[in-house]
């Protein structure tokens, strides 16, 4: 329940980079339509703070990070765990706060997006990432891959000019730039763990991500 940080060191030897990871473990969720509020697990706190320890190992000392999360609960303490990590190894960190594009900003329509979730269980992402779900639920897979890549290199634009931008977010958003970008679909490669992780970058014409040593550039038009 650690992210690949061998895609992480790659990444930031080509450059600032951006982490883009699922919140450490937290309390069942039975309905997705309630699921908000569920916090991290005791295992959980104690498993970020652990990575954010690791990720200073990757960084220089006077290499800053910014740490963002979702608006829901347990991604604000996944990344203030992080934060402790890493402030804990004497790296400049700061928590930039809550980040929208790291929730669900590709639910278009989110309480009947949400209630078919709840009826299709795990077979909404499929037939999300497939086409069958209509533009006026779910953004289409594509355009809702790109949004998390932009928005996610968007963070390194900030007055800080952080070396690493750690984002906090969800198991659909890192599901989603896992498919799109690199082919992986979770009946094949399994449900994304907690604290997995994509590495993205900036290119000439776009971006690069990294993720289990596989390393794609992709352009942002």
């Amino acid at each position: 329940m650690h992210p690949n940080l061998d895609d992480l060191r790659d990444a930031l030897e080509s450059g600032p980079a951006v982490l883009l990871l699922r919140h450490a473990p937290r309390g069942e969720i039975s309905d997705p339509r309630t699921g908000n509020d569920v916090p991290l697990t005791p295992e959980g706190r104690t498993l970020a703070t652990q990575t954010g320890v690791r990720i200073a190992e990757l960084l220089r000392d006077d290499d800053s990070v910014v740490v963002g999360h979702s608006p829901v609960v347990r991604c604000e303490q996944t990344a203030i765990a992080i934060y402790e990590g890493l402030t804990t190894a004497a790296r400049p960190a700061k928590v930039i706060g809550k980040r929208n594009h790291l929730g669900g900003p590709y639910l278009v329509d989110p309480k009947p997006a949400l209630d078919e979730a709840a009826r299709l269980g795990h077979r909404f992402v499929r037939e999300w990432f497939d086409g069958a779900l209509p533009a006026s639920l779910v953004q289409p897979r594509r355009e809702a891959a790109r949004d998390q890549v932009v928005h996610a290199l968007q963070a390194l634009d900030r007055p800080e000019r952080p070396r690493l931008a750690v984002l906090v977010s969800h198991d659909w958003n890192l599901m989603l730039v896992r498919e799109h970008v690199f082919g992986i679909r979770h009946e094949d490669a399994g449900w994304i763990d907690y604290l997995d992780g994509v590495a993205i970058g900036r290119s000439a014409d776009g971006a690069c991500l990294w993720y289990r040593r596989a390393h794609v550039g992709c352009s942002l038009a």
